[in-house]
Parts: C-alpha cells; structure tokens; sequence
C-alpha cells in the first residue's frame, strides 16, 4: 500500500517567497520542539503552509505547548508583509479580482497589471 503524502510533499509551500521567512521561523520551532523532545514517541512536523484569505496559514501534525499561539501570532503578522518581496512599508491585505493579496505599493500595481490582462480588462 502507498503511503499517503502530507500537502507540502506534493506541493510545497503554496504561498509567494515573501513570506517564506515566515515558514523558516515556524521549521525553527519544530525543530527546536523534535531536538527537545527527542524521546516522544511522534515527530512533529509542518504538513502545510499556504497563503489563505490573504494571510500565511500553517498546519501541524499536532500542536504542543504553545505551538498554536505562536502560529497564530506568524499568521497575524504575514498581514503586514509583502506575500511577493517580503516589504512591510504600505504593505495592505485587501482583494483584487475577487482574491485576498497582502501586497506592498509595488507589488499591488504588478498584480493588478497581470491579473487585467488574464481578466482581459483595461
């Protein structure tokens, strides 16, 4: 029989590389946790991360000690950073075309450009 595959083997992370160190933050603390917790009889581990109404959302196999807490605090700060350049200044989490993005100036403008022409409007 095939083992079944956590989403983040199949798919990676599904979100923009501005908010990757984000992730990096959170694999710190699974990691820190395993080390510390070596004899436990699990593993704990990150099965996926992905960008959710606008905001980096982050699963685990389990949530120990304050794990949950410290996600949820992750979460509420990828609303003030660039999904797509990791920027902060003028950063909003606002919907463009009927999605959520959390995007600096910058960004905001070259999303809107790409997604009228995908949308085909001027």
């Amino acid at each position: 029989m095939e083992e079944v595959k956590e989403p983040i083997e199949l798919f990676g992370y599904e979100c923009e590389h501005g908010w990757y160190p984000l992730i990096e933050e959170a694999e710190k603390w699974v990691e820190e946790w395993n080390v510390k917790n070596a004899n436990e009889d699990k593993e704990l581990k990150i099965v996926q991360a992905k960008e959710k109404f606008g905001m980096l959302t982050i699963y685990c196999n389990f949530y120990p000690d304050n794990l949950h807490e410290k996600l949820f605090d992750l979460e509420q700060r990828s609303t003030k950073i660039c999904e797509h350049c990791g920027k902060t200044e003028g950063t909003t989490c606002k919907a463009l075309h009927g999605w959520i993005y959390t995007l600096c100036p910058q960004c905001r403008e070259k999303e809107e450009i790409r997604l009228n022409k995908l949308f085909r409007k001027k």
